[in-house]
C-alpha cells in the first residue's frame, strides 16, 4: 500500500526492496519511452520500458523494486525485482557457445556465453587452457548446462559467476579486518574488472577496482578489509590510504553543488576535496558554524563503503 506524504516518512535504503505503483509512461524527446512510478513516499521515479519487456509491466500495476545504489549526489537507482531470478541463488544456464574480445591495449578476454530464460545472452570469464575458472570442465557444448550463481541484476541484465570467487563469509565477523592476498584480476561483462583475493583459509573473493582507483592496490599485495553486511550483500572493504573511521580531518572546499535530500528535494552541498576517490558532498544545512573555516570544514569520518568516505560536520 502507497503510504500518504503527511504520514511518517519511510527513507528508502540501499539494498532493500520497496514496493512501487506504475502511475503511467511518458516518451521524451529523444523518442525514448519510461514508466513513471510512484515510491512510499509518493515521489515519482523514471524506468526505462526497452530493459524490461520481458517482465510485462503495465500501468497500475504494483511492482517491487530493490533500491540498486544512491550516489553521492542523492540520485536513487532501482531495479525491479526479476520474474525469474533472484540475487545469490543458483540456476542452471545451457550454453550457446565460447567468444573472444581484445579490449584496447589490453590482452585477449576469452568468455563462455550462456543463455537466460528469455534468451539473453549471459557470460562468465573464461580460461581456454584449463576450462573454467576452477578448472573443472573444459569440454562444454552447445546445449550442456552449468550451475552458476547470479550476483548482480542492472537494467534487466543478470550477471553470473561460477562458484570460484563466491567465497563464505559466514566465518568473518562484521566490521572487522582481515587480511587478504590480492592474487589475479579478472575483467567481466559489464565493464566490471575485479581484482581477486584469497583469505587466510584459501578461500577466493572478488573486489571491484572501480571503487578503489587510488588506492594503489596490485597483484601479490597483502591488503586488510573490513567485512561489512548490507542487507543481503556481504563485502571486503579496504582498509583506506589515508582516511580512519572515528578521526575528523579538515576538508579542502573545492566548490559547490547540489545535493538530493530525499524525500524533500534539492538542497545546496560543500564539494570537499577527496584525493583518494571522488570528492565528498555535504548539504550546506549539515555543516555546524563552528566547523567551518576559509581554509576548509572540519568533518568526522563515520564510515568508508565502496571506497566513498561519508563524514558527519555537525
Amino acid at each position: 500500500m502507497i503510504a500518504d506524504t503527511h504520514s511518517q516518512v519511510l527513507r528508502l535504503r540501499e539494498g532493500k526492496v520497496y514496493p512501487f505503483r506504475i502511475t503511467g509512461t511518458i516518451e521524451l524527446p529523444d523518442g525514448s519511452k519510461y514508466f513513471v512510478l510512484s515510491d512510499p513516499n509518493l515521489v515519482k521515479h523514471l524506468l526505462a520500458q526497452k530493459y524490461y519487456e520481458n517482465y510485462y509491466f503495465e500501468p497500475g500495476q504494483l511492482i517491487d523494486c530493490r533500491v540498486d545504489k544512491i550516489n553521492c549526489n542523492g540520485k536513487i537507482y532501482i531495479e525491479p525485482i526479476h520474474p525469474f531470478y533472484r540475487l545469490g541463488k543458483k540456476y542452471s544456464f545451457p550454453f550457446v557457445r565460447f567468444s573472444m574480445n581484445k579490449p584496447k591495449n589490453g590482452t585477449i578476454e576469452s568468455f563462455a556465453v550462456f543463455e537466460d530464460i528469455f534468451g539473453n545472452e549471459v557470460k562468465i570469464p573464461w580460461d581456454p587452457i584449463n576450462g573454467n575458472l576452477s578448472g573443472s570442465q573444459t569440454d562444454l557444448k552447445a546445449g550442456d548446462t552449468m550451475k552458476l550463481s547470479v550476483v548482480r541484476i542492472k537494467m534487466g541484465q543478470i550477471y553470473v559467476s561460477d562458484t570460484d570467487f563466491d567465497g563464505d563469509y559466514k566465518s568473518f565477523k562484521s566490521g572487522v579486518e582481515y587480511p587478504f592476498v590480492i592474487t589475479g584480476y579478472r575483467n567481466y561483462p559489464g565493464k566490471q574488472g575485479y581484482f581477486i583475493l584469497q583469505s587466510e583459509k584459501g578461500s577466493q573473493y572478488k573486489l571491484r577496482n572501480k571503487f578503489y582507483e587510488k588506492y594503489g592496490l596490485s597483484i601479490g599485495s597483502t591488503i586488510f578489509c573490513r567485512i561489512i553486511r548490507e542487507g543481503k550483500d556481504t563485502f571486503p572493504e579496504p582498509k583506506h590510504p589515508f582516511y580512519e573511521i572515528g578521526r575528523e580531518y579538515n576538508f579542502e572546499i573545492g566548490g559547490m553543488d547540489t545535493i538530493r535530500e530525499y524525500p524533500e528535494g534539492q538542497s545546496s552541498a560543500y564539494v570537499l576535496k577527496n584525493e583518494y576517490g571522488k570528492d565528498i558532498l555535504v548539504a550546506v544545512g549539515k555543516v555546524s558554524k563552528d566547523r567551518s573555516y576559509a581554509s576548509g570544514i572540519t568533518c568526522k569520518v563515520v564510515d568508508i563503503r565502496k571506497g566513498r568516505v561519508i563524514v558527519d560536520c555537525v
